[in-house]
């Protein structure tokens, strides 16, 4: 599921506040839309699932786009997950057509990405599964 998730944000930088197309300009260096060099990007590498993404460092997104991996936290309960989602932008799921829900594991809530609810119920990988952002 985690290529189907990135396709169409292959070259596109996501951050907390928005996202951004990005287009290699030479000589190692990325640029935005504009034609302007981002300085600070960082090509990032999800440790769940292996996809890569592009962020950048003063803003930068703290699960994987892809599987919705976090590194170092973890949700107790669904209203936690919502509330930390609160100051994430969602603009970048337009772009593929993708909605953000959340789906109880393994003891924990997990971020996770799919065209539609019934997709992730159907998979059988979680025993509950809610819509993060409540049709936004």
């Amino acid at each position: 599921m985690s290529a189907r998730a990135l396709r169409g944000l292959e070259m596109v930088c996501l951050t907390r506040e928005g996202d951004f197309a990005i287009d290699y300009g030479g000589g190692g260096k990325y640029v935005d839309e504009k034609g302007q060099p981002v300085e600070d990007l960082a090509d990032m590498g999800c440790l769940g699932c292996g996809s890569g993404y592009f962020t950048r460092e003063s803003s930068a997104i703290e699960f994987c786009p892809a599987c919705g991996y976090f590194e170092r936290k973890r949700f107790k309960d669904f209203q936690e997950l919502q509330k930390w989602s609160n100051g994430q932008s969602w603009k970048f799921l337009k772009r593929n057509g993708h909605k953000a829900f959340g789906g109880f594991r393994g003891g924990e809530w997990r971020l996770t990405f799919a065209v539609s609810k019934d997709e992730l119920e159907m998979s059988g990988q979680y025993s509950e599964v809610h819509d993060l952002l409540g049709g936004k």
